[in-house]
């Protein structure tokens, strides 16, 4: 298998030791696009403009602020404000 200082740095990496200093990051900072229906909306036409809308949106801001996507998510909530937010 691994032999030698190989070998070595597999068994310490297993254990959770790295050697190596730890250089910190800034946190992403996050963008957020709403729309808002008036109503609750069950025209999947109507409800994907509205998605590619929030797309083009932000895809301008983070292409703005020159920054990546390191990771995404979509909440639904009702029409009404009544009830759980859900994460999609």
């Amino acid at each position: 298998m691994l032999g030698g200082t190989a070998g070595r740095m597999a068994v310490d990496r297993a254990r959770g030791i790295d050697p190596r200093t730890v250089t910190p990051r800034l946190q992403p900072a996050s963008a957020t696009v709403r729309h808002r229906f008036p109503r609750d909306v069950h025209d999947g036409a109507a409800a994907r403009a509205a998605l590619l809308g929030l797309v083009v949106q932000l895809g301008a801001e983070l292409r703005r602020r020159g920054q990546p996507v390191p990771s995404r998510s979509r909440c639904r909530s009702p029409a009404d404000r009544r009830g759980r937010r859900r994460a999609a």
